[in-house]
């Protein structure tokens, strides 16, 4: 029997998520991968290859890193249905290139790094984590209905860039689908990118 606590339509306490019979699981299947996309990462679509199965995670074959001298690293995620996310794992590079901490951002439209201007969803200090075993659990009255997923690493932990192996996420898949894609020209974002750091040096 459900308490006197007043639950809103994106509830996903646990209170509700047993009373609507939903499973937890990985959530790498509701990702679109194909239109995951990165600002400032040294190999263009490295960012959809952390995105492996849980098995897979510990593989160091396929990383996403930043470009040199500049540790921020921006990778835009889009779910094809909505989602509740409970829990994050992410691994790290070795040698200091691990992010120190991570912004998270629900449902922004064509991010990009004018986010930092603003107040994130939630912020993480985050660790090398080499075996995976760290889990990051995540509010679930921030993360309750997640049509796509903003992650920002503004630091890393002792380099001159960032390093990642593996992203994942584990919460409840809902039954309502994505309409409209959440595409972007990145080259446009990149090119902004570099213009205004130009502009800075000038």
């Amino acid at each position: 029997m459900r308490n006197n606590r007043i639950h809103d339509p994106n509830c996903a306490c646990n209170e509700c998520l047993v009373h609507m019979d939903q499973v937890i699981v990985d959530l790498k299947n509701s990702i679109n991968i194909s239109e995951v996309y990165a600002l400032n990462e040294r190999e263009a679509q490295s960012c959809q290859k952390i995105f492996k199965d849980k098995d897979e995670m510990l593989d160091k074959k396929y990383f996403c890193e930043s470009n040199e001298d500049d540790p921020e690293l921006l990778i835009n995620i889009p779910f094809y249905t909505q989602v509740a996310i409970k829990s994050m794992v992410l691994i790290g590079g070795e040698d200091g290139t691990a992010p120190s901490k991570v912004k998270l951002y629900v449902n922004a439209t064509n991010p990009d790094f004018d986010l930092l201007e603003g107040k994130p969803t939630h912020q993480i200090d985050t660790a090398e984590n080499p075996d995976g075993s760290l889990v990051y659990n995540l509010p679930q009255f921030k993360f309750g209905a997640v049509w796509n997923l903003t992650l920002i690493v503004p630091t890393c932990a002792d380099s001159d860039h960032s390093k990642i192996y593996y992203i994942g996420f584990e919460g409840i898949v809902s039954q309502k689908k994505q309409k409209v894609p959440l595409s972007v020209n990145v080259e446009m974002l990149n090119s902004n990118r570099v213009q205004g750091l130009d502009e800075d040096k000038s």
